[in-house]
């Protein structure tokens, strides 16, 4: 059947010339539908409980996209009119800008910041900087008595030394754009800063803005990557063909898979630019092979069209082969219930399988039309002495000597270490700050700045409910509240905690004329009653919203971590828990959990479920396909080893470099499995056919080496030139790290294909090789990795 195939493409050349015409128009039209946009819920796993959580009480509490801002002074302190007024500007800024919650603005410039006094008339409430600024040293001066005095304030809004104040905003996830919150910040930072004063805005929205930032020069080193491939496509062919073809079948298959993601009207999260760079780079390599393959078959018989129809019967069943579990590589990321998984995996799929009409259909119609390739060229490509080919004969011999207890040896100390590795992989982040951006960054440096100063950016929100009204004016709730509170204090990665029964606390001491030993909570729950009642009788509408509801059936423990790391954040939930299961209350649960170290909490519980699976159900399709391809289970147990290596050592090297097995880096390991087995597909097909031929399994070895090795080889490195220097050149540490990672990658499964698989089968002579020989001899094999 894919025999014909071939033949009924040359045939009808001009109809399917104008139909990939036709779909690659229809494609390119979609593309205006794509729009480079990341949205906070395409992040989130939205059956997650702890999301579930989060999306509930958002509204009312604030969620993860809360956006802090230290405005800090180098000399003095922030106690002087113009200080002051720039932490006032800031605050009021922040209400203007789109997709704010008004109601979680905090800072010592609003309303709802007050400061707690008793007097001989009862309790005193008032704002402590609203509406105006103090002007006066007097002013000043009774300023900073308040806030010295009041620890709701002191290290919380304002720094222990005086030299920050903080701001916080939270942004509704359903409402905002993370660009236009990042430009917003940006244009109120530039405003405010002067010679004396710094501000230091941090937050998801501003780290999403940075990415947006930086994108332009993500396709700008991109650019650079296609300029080495050429150069090396260039030096390989020494022809213009074998140069601008590999490069169209990328570019054909790119606008395919953007028009696909535009027909979907899909978002394209900058984040995810690293996996539809590197199917476009596939594309390119599948095409060198049919180019490579086109003058092989040229300079054997000196006709184009056979040549092409040659070539395509060669590289058709390897290449489906190849290209559809490269698909189900990526596609199988559709596990994971995330939206921005999803939606990648989708594109990617799309995007993988188009390699067959870009490539396996289009290069051969471009051949066949193009003049015949000089016999100089063709020689220049294939002669049998030339260095590279005596280097890969030699490869060839060490597969089947003694050489080859070398290959097992050294696989095996390498295993030991990359399984000793591996095991300290990380879930999340391996980071204090950000691992998309370097240490060094703006970010990074503004988060140590905050963490300096204040508690932490990162805050947990555990939400006490009742089933009544007033079930959180119970004093056994409270103070299981402050309880939980103690026991995550313990932790040395939390800077502090905030709840309601800091309220009650202070009102308690002020109500008993700051005597601290009163700065506890009431035994009764009509002395608490009594407090809220006195509060709120001096208070505005909504002071309270941070903490409490207005039936005080719901409240909100907040704890601010230092850090967003796996480990952090697993820590978190488990000391959570066990408070929880220790600690039931009648009518009243502690629910887990909303905040940036909620949300992160659900998205590693579902990365760590799904990488076991994803990894599983690759492995498991890979050996469905090749053992129903070659007739034998034993091909599909051979092809595995190679990857199961070249994915163990992936892991331990990304333990070693402290890169975090994220929403990030995922889909990674699922493609690379896809595209590593390419290798082993066309070297064992190569050897498979010409043992038919030759009936001497050494000797197939040999030639399989020299020719289809000679392809991996080929690719493998030019991929990985193309790759390894974002290491160098990107200012996104995410980018930087994916070149080096898929540059392992690319390597280890060409070693793997090459030596290890090559090696095992000298060893166990499989049954689906060596029944070959009792076969008709097929055409030749294709020269493609």
């Amino acid at each position: 059947m894919l025999d014909r195939i071939p033949t009924l493409i040359l045939r009808h050349r001009m109809i399917f010339v104008f139909a990939l015409l036709a779909m690659t128009v229809f494609f390119a039209v979609q593309i205006r539908h794509c729009r480079m946009a990341s949205y906070a819920d395409d992040l989130l796993p939205g059956k997650h409980p702890y999301v579930q959580v989060n999306k509930e009480f958002r509204e009312v509490f604030g969620g993860a996209n809360i956006v802090l801002v230290a405005v800090t002074v180098k000399e003095g302190d922030i106690f002087n009119p113009q200080t002051l007024q720039k932490i006032q500007n800031i605050t009021r800024a922040f209400q203007r800008v789109p997709a704010v919650n008004n109601n979680s603005i905090t800072s010592i410039a609003v309303r709802k910041v007050k400061n707690i006094r008793s007097t001989a008339w009862g309790m005193k409430i008032q704002p402590v900087m609203y509406p105006e600024v103090p002007q006066t040293q007097e002013e000043i001066d009774r300023l900073k008595r308040l806030v010295y005095t009041d620890d709701m304030i002191l290290g919380k809004l304002v720094s222990k030394d005086g030299k920050s104040a903080l701001i916080m905003a939270d942004f509704f996830e359903d409402k905002m754009d993370a660009r236009v919150v990042f430009e917003k910040v940006m244009e109120i930072k530039e405003n405010e800063e002067d010679a004396n004063t710094s501000v230091h805005p941090v937050g998801e929205p501003i780290l999403i803005g940075w990415a947006y930032k930086y994108a332009p020069q993500m396709l700008w080193i991109f650019g650079v990557t296609v300029l080495v491939i050429i150069v090396l496509l260039y030096g390989y062919f020494r022809s213009v063909r074998g140069t601008a073809i590999p490069l169209l079948s990328a570019g054909v298959s790119a606008i395919w898979g953007l028009g696909f993601t535009g027909l979907l009207r899909y978002n394209f999260d900058p984040l995810i630019l690293v996996v539809p760079f590197l199917i476009s780079a596939r594309a390119c390599s599948h095409s060198v092979q049919m180019v490579e393959r086109y003058f092989e078959e040229y300079l054997r018989n000196e006709d184009p069209v056979v040549a092409c129809q040659a070539a395509c019967r060669g590289l058709l069943a390897p290449g489906l082969l190849g290209i559809i579990t490269d698909a189900a590589g990526i596609l199988i990321i559709v596990i994971a219930p995330i939206p921005l998984l999803t939606k990648l995996a989708l594109i990617g799929a799309f995007w993988v399988l188009s390699i067959i009409f870009s490539v396996l259909i289009l290069n051969p119609l471009l051949l066949s039309f193009l003049p015949p390739p000089s016999k100089a060229l063709t020689k220049f490509l294939f002669v049998e002495d030339s260095l590279l080919n005596r280097f890969l004969a030699r490869v060839a011999v060490a597969t089947f000597s003694r050489a080859r207890w070398l290959t097992l040896a050294v696989t095996a100390v390498v295993l030991v270490w990359a399984f000793s590795s591996a095991r300290n992989l990380t879930i999340g982040d391996a980071h204090e700050g950000t691992s998309l951006l370097w240490p060094d960054s703006q970010f990074n440096r503004d988060i140590r700045h905050i963490n300096k100063h204040f508690p932490g950016v990162n805050p947990l929100y555990v939400i006490v409910e009742g089933t009544q009204e007033n079930d959180l004016k119970r004093p056994e709730v409270l103070r299981a509240i402050e309880a939980y509170q103690r026991v995550m204090e313990l932790d040395p990665r939390v800077g502090g905690t905030q709840s309601i029964t800091d309220v009650l606390k202070q009102l308690n001491r002020k109500f008993h004329e700051d005597d601290p030993r009163w700065g506890v909570i009431p035994n009764e729950w009509n002395e608490v009653g009594q407090l809220m009642y006195l509060f709120l009788n001096g208070a505005d509408p909504g002071d309270l919203d941070r903490w409490m509801n207005w039936n005080f059936s719901q409240g909100n423990i907040v704890v601010f971590f230092k850090d967003h790391k796996g480990e952090t954040i697993r820590n978190a939930i488990h000391r959570s828990k066990e408070f929880i299961e220790n600690h039931p209350l009648d009518g009243v649960q502690f629910k887990l959990c909303g905040g940036v170290i909620g949300v992160m909490a659900a998205i590693n519980e579902e990365i760590s479920q799904s990488q076991t699976l994803t990894l599983a159900l690759a492995f498991l399709v890979i050996f469905v396909t090749c053992s129903i391809t070659y007739r034998s289970p034993v091909a599909g147990i051979l092809f595995i080893i190679p990857l199961a290596v070249a994915n163990v050592l992936t892991f331990a090297f990304m333990a070693s470099m402290k890169i975090g097995l994220n929403i990030n880096t995922l889909p990674i390991s699922s493609l690379g499995i896809g595209l590593g087995v390419d290798y082993g597909i066309y070297i064992v097909s190569r050897i498979k056919e010409e043992y038919a031929s030759s009936g001497d399994l050494r000797k197939a070895t040999r030639i399989a080496m020299t020719t289809a090795g000679r392809a991996v080889l080929f690719t493998a490195t030019t991929l990985t030139a193309g790759v390894i220097f974002w290491y160098f050149l990107s200012d996104m540490r995410f980018q930087a790290e994916m070149g080096l990672l898929l540059g392992l990658w690319m390597i280890t499964s060409m070693i793997g294909g090459m030596l290890l698989l090559t090696t095992v089968i000298h060893f166990i002579k499989p049954r689906f090789i060596t029944r070959a020989a009792a076969l008709p001899a097929p055409g030749k094999a294709p020269t493609t990795h």
